[in-house]
């Protein structure tokens, strides 16, 4: 059984997603797809049913341009701030045939 984490409902807001599919509390049936997003009829479905919680193996995805330049800004500088680390790439002389 995956590493399930519990999202409470009242966490939940529409237009969320998640890094991994999210199940019903009882770790089987899946509510929804990875990367997919929250719509009314998910919160229809949660208020309607009385869910308290729902499973995740994943977390929530930020959900604008602006939260997703955060989300990622940590790698970014980690990965990118140091040019030297960038190797030149070589100049292609050979011909390229045709198909």
């Amino acid at each position: 059984m995956p590493n399930f984490q519990k999202i409470n409902c009242s966490d939940i807001k529409l237009g969320m997603r998640f890094t991994m599919p999210v199940f019903f509390d009882d770790g089987k049936y899946m509510f929804l797809a990875k990367k997919r997003t929250i719509k009314k009829y998910h919160m229809n479905a949660i208020n309607q049913w009385n869910l308290q919680y729902l499973l995740t193996a994943g977390e929530a995805m930020p959900d604008s341009d602006a939260d997703m330049e955060k989300y990622f800004a940590g790698f970014a500088k980690a990965n990118y701030d140091n040019p030297t680390d960038v190797e030149e790439l070589e100049e292609l002389t050979e011909d390229v045939e045709e198909i």
